[in-house]
């Protein structure tokens, strides 16, 4: 279900990125521009197991709406933890 959530909302663990270089800083600023100057993205992947949004996908993004200092995201929420967030 796609949503808008809050990022605050969304835990923020560097085990989850599976990219061997991690997150790119320039395409975080890249992203971070466009938000800013009113660029829709696709949304992110989130998994909640009821207490916390895991993120599955859109790392970059997530990083970007942080800095741009978004306040929310929009999102795919599936039902899933941490592992289905890895897997």
């Amino acid at each position: 279900m796609i949503q808008s959530i809050s990022l605050h909302l969304v835990q923020h663990d560097p085990d989850l990125q599976m990219r061997t270089a991690g997150i790119d800083a320039a395409v975080v600023a890249d992203y971070a521009e466009a938000m800013l100057s009113g660029i829709e993205f696709p949304p992110v992947v989130l998994f909640f197991d009821g207490a916390t949004y895991w993120p599955g996908d859109g790392f970059h993004r997530l990083e970007a709406a942080r800095r741009s200092e978004c306040d929310t995201i929009l999102a795919d929420v599936r039902e899933g933890s941490k592992r289905e967030a890895t897997l």
